[in-house]
Protein backbone atom coordinates (compact mmCIF):
# COMPACT_ATOMS: atom_id res chain seq x y z
CA UNK A 1 0.00 0.00 0.00
CA UNK A 2 1.25 3.02 -0.78
CA UNK A 3 1.69 5.73 2.18
CA UNK A 4 1.73 9.54 2.90
CA UNK A 5 3.67 11.26 0.24
CA UNK A 6 4.29 8.89 -1.89
CA UNK A 7 3.37 8.71 -6.33
CA UNK A 8 0.10 7.15 -6.26
CA UNK A 9 0.50 5.11 -10.09
CA UNK A 10 -2.35 2.87 -11.65
CA UNK A 11 -1.69 -0.26 -9.96
CA UNK A 12 -2.79 1.87 -7.13
CA UNK A 13 -6.54 1.76 -7.70
CA UNK A 14 -8.72 -0.28 -9.74
CA UNK A 15 -11.87 1.72 -11.85
CA UNK A 16 -15.28 -0.08 -13.19
CA UNK A 17 -17.99 1.76 -14.22
CA UNK A 18 -16.70 5.51 -12.37
CA UNK A 19 -16.39 3.08 -8.86
CA UNK A 20 -13.04 3.24 -7.18
CA UNK A 21 -12.69 -0.33 -5.73
CA UNK A 22 -9.79 -1.98 -4.07
CA UNK A 23 -8.99 0.66 -1.30
CA UNK A 24 -10.27 -0.20 1.31
CA UNK A 25 -11.45 2.27 4.37
CA UNK A 26 -8.29 4.17 5.14
CA UNK A 27 -7.06 4.60 1.35
CA UNK A 28 -8.81 8.08 1.22
CA UNK A 29 -7.82 11.33 2.53
CA UNK A 30 -9.27 13.61 0.46
CA UNK A 31 -12.58 13.65 -1.93
CA UNK A 32 -12.70 15.75 -5.32
CA UNK A 33 -13.93 15.44 -8.67
CA UNK A 34 -12.15 13.37 -10.86
CA UNK A 35 -10.75 10.09 -11.31
CA UNK A 36 -7.24 9.29 -10.03
CA UNK A 37 -4.55 9.39 -12.25
CA UNK A 38 -0.58 8.64 -12.50
CA UNK A 39 1.14 11.06 -11.14
CA UNK A 40 -0.98 12.40 -8.44
CA UNK A 41 0.21 12.66 -5.06
CA UNK A 42 -1.01 13.65 -1.42
CA UNK A 43 1.38 15.80 0.36
CA UNK A 44 -0.64 14.67 3.87
CA UNK A 45 0.29 11.78 6.16
CA UNK A 46 -0.15 9.22 6.83
CA UNK A 47 -2.88 8.46 3.84
CA UNK A 48 -3.03 8.88 0.54
CA UNK A 49 -5.52 10.74 -1.94
CA UNK A 50 -8.38 9.37 -3.69
CA UNK A 51 -10.23 11.62 -6.25
CA UNK A 52 -13.43 10.27 -7.27
CA UNK A 53 -16.14 11.83 -9.96
CA UNK A 54 -18.76 10.34 -7.73
CA UNK A 55 -19.25 10.71 -4.12
CA UNK A 56 -20.62 6.94 -4.17
CA UNK A 57 -17.56 5.87 -5.81
CA UNK A 58 -16.00 4.58 -2.56
CA UNK A 59 -17.96 2.05 -0.14
CA UNK A 60 -18.44 3.45 3.52
CA UNK A 61 -17.13 6.87 4.93
CA UNK A 62 -14.32 9.06 2.85
CA UNK A 63 -12.10 10.84 5.50
CA UNK A 64 -10.60 14.94 4.39
CA UNK A 65 -7.82 15.60 6.54
CA UNK A 66 -6.12 17.87 4.42
CA UNK A 67 -6.31 19.88 1.26
CA UNK A 68 -2.84 19.11 -0.27
CA UNK A 69 -3.78 17.18 -3.47
CA UNK A 70 -1.61 17.62 -5.63
CA UNK A 71 -0.91 16.65 -9.48
CA UNK A 72 2.53 16.81 -11.72
CA UNK A 73 2.24 19.64 -14.48
CA UNK A 74 5.05 20.40 -16.62
CA UNK A 75 7.32 18.71 -14.50
CA UNK A 76 5.79 20.25 -10.89
CA UNK A 77 3.31 19.60 -8.28
CA UNK A 78 0.38 21.96 -8.11
CA UNK A 79 -1.89 22.07 -5.93
CA UNK A 80 -5.89 21.04 -7.72
CA UNK A 81 -8.82 22.08 -7.69
CA UNK A 82 -11.92 20.04 -5.72
CA UNK A 83 -14.30 21.62 -8.32
CA UNK A 84 -16.48 19.69 -10.69
CA UNK A 85 -14.86 20.27 -13.55
CA UNK A 86 -16.96 21.98 -16.24
CA UNK A 87 -19.86 22.80 -13.82
CA UNK A 88 -21.62 25.66 -13.93
CA UNK A 89 -21.46 26.86 -9.70
CA UNK A 90 -23.72 29.82 -10.22
CA UNK A 91 -26.26 27.39 -11.40
CA UNK A 92 -29.57 26.88 -9.23
CA UNK A 93 -29.30 23.91 -6.98
CA UNK A 94 -28.49 23.07 -3.58
CA UNK A 95 -24.72 22.38 -2.14
CA UNK A 96 -23.23 20.70 0.73
CA UNK A 97 -20.08 22.23 1.59
CA UNK A 98 -17.39 21.36 3.90
CA UNK A 99 -14.42 23.84 5.15
CA UNK A 100 -11.86 22.89 7.35
CA UNK A 101 -9.32 24.88 9.19
CA UNK A 102 -5.59 24.39 8.46
CA UNK A 103 -4.07 21.47 9.29
CA UNK A 104 -7.20 20.60 11.74
CA UNK A 105 -6.73 22.68 14.66
CA UNK A 106 -9.53 22.97 16.66
CA UNK A 107 -10.10 26.31 17.63
CA UNK A 108 -14.28 26.49 17.32
CA UNK A 109 -14.73 24.41 20.33
CA UNK A 110 -15.25 21.25 22.06
CA UNK A 111 -18.10 18.42 21.16
CA UNK A 112 -19.23 17.10 25.15
CA UNK A 113 -22.03 14.52 24.67
CA UNK A 114 -24.49 15.69 21.07
CA UNK A 115 -23.72 19.26 21.55
CA UNK A 116 -20.42 21.44 21.03
CA UNK A 117 -19.35 23.69 22.88
CA UNK A 118 -18.23 26.70 20.88
CA UNK A 119 -15.26 28.93 21.46
CA UNK A 120 -15.37 32.94 20.64
CA UNK A 121 -14.14 31.76 17.26
CA UNK A 122 -16.82 29.11 16.64
CA UNK A 123 -19.42 32.08 17.69
CA UNK A 124 -18.73 34.13 14.97
CA UNK A 125 -17.82 31.14 12.10
CA UNK A 126 -21.67 30.38 13.17
CA UNK A 127 -22.90 34.34 13.15
CA UNK A 128 -21.11 34.60 9.97
CA UNK A 129 -22.43 31.92 8.53
CA UNK A 130 -26.07 32.93 9.11
CA UNK A 131 -25.40 36.30 7.69
CA UNK A 132 -24.23 34.66 4.19
CA UNK A 133 -27.53 35.71 2.99
CA UNK A 134 -27.92 39.32 3.88
CA UNK A 135 -24.28 39.37 1.33
CA UNK A 136 -25.63 38.07 -1.47
CA UNK A 137 -28.41 37.46 -3.67
CA UNK A 138 -30.49 34.88 -4.46
CA UNK A 139 -28.53 32.37 -1.48
CA UNK A 140 -30.51 30.78 0.98
CA UNK A 141 -29.11 28.78 4.05
CA UNK A 142 -30.48 25.40 5.17
CA UNK A 143 -28.91 22.84 7.46
CA UNK A 144 -25.63 23.65 9.62
CA UNK A 145 -23.44 22.74 11.90
CA UNK A 146 -19.93 24.59 13.58
CA UNK A 147 -17.60 21.35 14.36
CA UNK A 148 -14.12 21.84 16.34
CA UNK A 149 -12.38 22.04 13.09
CA UNK A 150 -14.49 22.32 10.22
CA UNK A 151 -17.87 23.69 9.19
CA UNK A 152 -21.17 21.23 7.36
CA UNK A 153 -23.50 23.62 5.39
CA UNK A 154 -26.04 23.65 2.86
CA UNK A 155 -26.11 25.80 0.82
CA UNK A 156 -29.00 26.95 -1.58
CA UNK A 157 -28.39 29.19 -5.23
CA UNK A 158 -31.11 30.73 -6.65
CA UNK A 159 -29.49 30.63 -10.14
CA UNK A 160 -29.90 34.50 -10.54
CA UNK A 161 -27.92 35.96 -13.39
CA UNK A 162 -26.50 38.78 -10.72
CA UNK A 163 -26.23 36.06 -8.13
CA UNK A 164 -22.50 34.50 -6.59
CA UNK A 165 -20.62 31.37 -7.41
CA UNK A 166 -20.59 28.72 -4.61
CA UNK A 167 -17.09 29.83 -4.77
CA UNK A 168 -17.57 33.53 -4.40
CA UNK A 169 -19.68 32.67 -0.97
CA UNK A 170 -17.29 30.73 0.83
CA UNK A 171 -14.82 33.02 -0.04
CA UNK A 172 -16.73 36.05 1.57
CA UNK A 173 -17.70 33.55 4.58
CA UNK A 174 -13.83 32.62 5.35
CA UNK A 175 -12.56 35.97 4.73
CA UNK A 176 -15.69 37.78 7.20
CA UNK A 177 -14.81 34.89 9.81
CA UNK A 178 -11.38 35.57 9.84
CA UNK A 179 -11.31 39.17 9.93
CA UNK A 180 -13.75 39.05 12.52
CA UNK A 181 -11.44 36.90 14.78
CA UNK A 182 -8.38 38.92 14.10
CA UNK A 183 -9.99 41.83 14.76
CA UNK A 184 -10.92 40.75 18.39
CA UNK A 185 -7.44 39.19 19.03
CA UNK A 186 -8.14 35.20 19.11
CA UNK A 187 -6.15 32.68 18.31
CA UNK A 188 -4.48 32.78 15.58
CA UNK A 189 -5.64 30.07 12.98
CA UNK A 190 -5.54 30.24 9.02
CA UNK A 191 -8.66 27.77 7.02
CA UNK A 192 -7.75 25.30 4.46
CA UNK A 193 -6.89 26.76 1.46
CA UNK A 194 -9.41 24.55 -0.45
CA UNK A 195 -13.33 23.58 0.42
CA UNK A 196 -15.70 20.87 -0.39
CA UNK A 197 -18.96 20.14 -1.70
CA UNK A 198 -21.31 18.23 -2.96
CA UNK A 199 -24.43 19.06 -5.74
CA UNK A 200 -27.48 17.42 -3.95
CA UNK A 201 -29.21 16.68 -6.69
CA UNK A 202 -32.93 15.08 -5.06
CA UNK A 203 -35.19 15.27 -2.14
CA UNK A 204 -33.13 11.93 -0.56
CA UNK A 205 -29.54 13.09 -0.77
CA UNK A 206 -30.89 16.37 0.82
CA UNK A 207 -32.24 14.43 3.74
CA UNK A 208 -29.91 12.22 4.00
CA UNK A 209 -27.15 15.58 4.63
CA UNK A 210 -29.48 17.28 7.28
CA UNK A 211 -29.55 13.95 9.06
CA UNK A 212 -25.58 13.29 8.81
CA UNK A 213 -24.95 17.34 9.43
CA UNK A 214 -27.08 17.10 12.88
CA UNK A 215 -25.47 13.95 13.69
CA UNK A 216 -21.80 15.15 13.15
CA UNK A 217 -21.16 15.74 16.95
CA UNK A 218 -22.26 11.77 17.91
CA UNK A 219 -19.74 11.12 15.53
CA UNK A 220 -16.65 13.03 16.91
CA UNK A 221 -15.25 10.73 19.42
CA UNK A 222 -14.97 8.22 17.00
CA UNK A 223 -12.29 9.66 15.14
CA UNK A 224 -11.72 13.64 15.84
CA UNK A 225 -8.47 13.78 13.56
CA UNK A 226 -10.79 13.51 10.53
CA UNK A 227 -13.75 15.12 9.07
CA UNK A 228 -16.01 12.48 7.58
CA UNK A 229 -17.94 13.26 4.41
CA UNK A 230 -21.44 11.13 3.96
CA UNK A 231 -21.43 9.01 0.87
CA UNK A 232 -24.51 9.84 -1.29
Amino acid sequence: MVGGGDEITQECITVVQGRAVGLGRDAACCVSTMLIAPSQICTCNPTFVVKTQHAASLPGTLYIPCGNFMTLFRGKYRVESARLAGYDYRAEGWYFVTICTKDKLCVFGDVYGFNVNLTRSGEIAHTCWHQIPQHHRGVQLDQFIVMPNHVHGIVILEGRMDGPSLGQVVRSYKSGVLNQCRRADLEQWRWQTRFYDEILKDADAVGSVRTYIRENPINWDTDPEHVFLPVL
